[in-house]
This record gives C-alpha cells, structure tokens and sequence, in this order.
C-alpha cells in the first residue's frame, strides 16, 4: 500500500529487489528507499565484491547513510548553497560561526529521528551452510537478527513479529509451518496500513546448479496467487484472532449491571445475529 498525505492506495507497489544473491527489503518513503538502492547499485557497477557476504553490510550502511546526508542536505542547507561536505568543513564552521553551526546541526538531527522514516532490510546467506544474513537498518539504528529467525520492517513490523512468535516461530522450525507463519504474519498486520496485495516466495542458498542470471531457485520458490489465496481462507477460519462466542455467557451478566437500555439493546441484537449465523452455517434457515 501506498500512502501520500490523508490519501491511501493499495496499487501493489514493490517493496522488495532482488539482486545479486541477496533480497533487498524497503519500508517508508519508496521514492526515498529507491534512491537507497540507486546508491547500492551504483557502487556494485564499480565493483561487484561491494555485494559478498564480507562487504553487503557496510555497503548498505554506506549507501543508508549516504542518504540520510543527501536528505539533511536538501532540506537544511540548499538553501544557503552548501553541502554536507561544506558544513563539516572548518570554512563551514567559519562561515556560520560556532553558535548557527551548532543550531543547524541539532535541527539536522531532530528532522532525521521525526521525519526519516526509510528502513531496510537485507536477506541473504554467507559461505557456510546455515550463515543466514537478516540485517535491517533504520532511523533507530541497526541490527542483525538471525539468531531471532524473523524480522519485519515498516508499520506493520510490531503486529507481524507479535504473530510470529505467538505462533512459536523460530529459526529451527519445519519450513512448511514457517510458511504458513508468515502469511499469518502479514494477515495479521493488514489493520495497520498494510495493503492485501501479497508476494511471497522462499529464498535459499545458491547451489552449483541454479542459473548465474537468476536468483537462486527462482522461478520455482515463488508462492503462487491462488495458494496465497488458500492461505488466507484458512488463515480466516482457523487462525484469525476472533472474539469467542462463549465468553459472552460471561460478559453478559456484566454488561447487564450498568443497566443502559442502548448498550443491553446492541448487545441482542449481536446475539441474534450471531445466532442467525450460527443457524444458516449448519444449513438451519428458519428459527426453531
């Protein structure tokens, strides 16, 4: 989904690259974490060792930080006709003086921790075996979370994580339950600005066999449409947290102790359709 102002879209924009052997995860402003990745990019062009495992995360680090200064540098110095560079420059020291240069540079900080909302995620393997690479990188600052076996970037990243680990996902569980976990995971944060439109897929390690020009396994990993479709169904009758009915013959002889009319009126009128339901599911459609 896409966000601009007060104005939503669930276009099924892509948040997600893959390049080289790895998968490149964005959240946040796209057109910003696009231009991210133009950096990332750029600097493989030149050299391509900047993508191994010993080099991708100071390559995404560079290039994320490399952002933010170009950002910091649009927004608060354009206007004077510098860059960041001059304004770490003693001549920029001079030029504002002590006291403006401070200012600046605190005002820098507090639009980047308000304001910066661009995160990124990689994923992808080192040479051994299980050398699982999970390494996000944010405003907050970074982290990598292979020893967690999950993680989730954007606004739906608390909901999406809360999921995984109430359904006791971890880095050793059966790959046909991890994928069923994550689905749930991203179901279950739809609520919070998250559009319905899912892509999902399974990466592994590359192997001697898989083609130089394609990301490994690909295209046969890929989940497709109608199975994600299927996941869902079942995600909705069996997996979606949902209030249960029998709680009610509780909560029922509470609510009725406030004596409002309006309040005990709703309360009927959810129980009767509740029942109606309850009847036309079993194939009852008249009241016995």
């Amino acid at each position: 989904m896409l966000t601009y102002g007060q104005q939503t879209a669930d276009v099924g924009a892509s948040k997600m690259l893959l390049y080289g052997d790895w998968i490149f995860i964005f959240a946040g402003t796209l057109s910003s974490t696009e231009l991210t990745f133009e950096e990332i990019r750029n600097a493989a062009i030149e050299d391509k060792e900047l993508l191994n495992r010993a080099n991708i995360l100071p390559t995404l680090r560079k290039a994320f930080t490399g952002r933010v200064g170009h950002w910091n540098e649009l927004r608060h110095l354009a206007g004077l006709g510098m860059t960041m560079k001059d304004f770490n420059s003693p001549e920029g020291i001079k030029r504002l003086g002590q006291k403006l240069h401070y200012e600046f540079g605190w005002r820098m900080h507090q639009d980047y921790e308000e304001n910066f909302h661009d995160e990124i995620m990689v994923v992808g393997w080192g040479k051994t075996p299980l050398a699982v690479v999970l390494y996000s990188i944010n405003a907050s600052g970074e982290g990598l979370h292979g020893k967690d076996g999950c993680y989730a970037i954007g606004s739906g990243r608390d909901a999406a994580i809360s999921t995984l680990l109430l359904l006791g996902h971890k880095s050793g569980s059966l790959l046909q339950d991890a994928i069923y976990v994550v689905a749930a995971a991203k179901f279950s944060c739809e609520d919070h600005g998250i559009g319905e439109s899912t892509k999902m897929w399974i990466g592994r390690k590359r192997r001697d066999t898989d083609p130089s020009d394609h990301y490994p396994g690909m295209p046969d990993l890929i989940i497709q449409p109608d199975e994600i479709k299927e996941l869902r169904r079942i995600w909705e009758e069996h997996g979606k947290p949902k209030i249960p009915i029998e709680c009610r013959e509780i909560t029922k002889t509470i609510t009725s102790r406030i004596n409002d009319d309006a309040v005990i009126e709703r309360q009927s009128n959810r129980e009767f359709f509740d029942s109606l339901t309850g009847r036309l599911t079993s194939g009852k459609s008249e009241p016995e």
